[in-house]
């Protein structure tokens, strides 16, 4: 299929996985995806960096990060985390 042509972009593949950081309970869900019938790769959006508050997504938009805790667990750790502004 070529780049100009309009795919539905209905059968599309996402890739998790499940990452750690120090020694504290939080983890985060990595999440990339591509369309199967075209291979053009899913763009998150929202802000850039890494948050143990919310969602955040790499610089090209190619992985998103959602932080996590299993059950009731409380974030036990400190608020460690980074972000960045996009200049254009």
């Amino acid at each position: 299929m070529s780049a100009s042509s309009q795919c539905p972009h209905v059968d599309v593949r996402f890739h998790l996985n499940l990452a750690a950081f120090g020694d504290t309970n939080l983890r985060y869900l990595e999440i990339s995806g591509h369309c199967q019938t075209c291979d053009q790769p899913v763009r998150f959006r929202g802000p850039h960096g890494l948050s143990p508050q919310h969602a955040t997504v790499s610089i090209d938009g190619a992985d998103a990060s959602v932080p996590l805790t299993f059950g009731e667990e409380a974030y036990d750790g400190k608020a460690r985390g980074y972000t960045m502004k996009v200049l254009r």
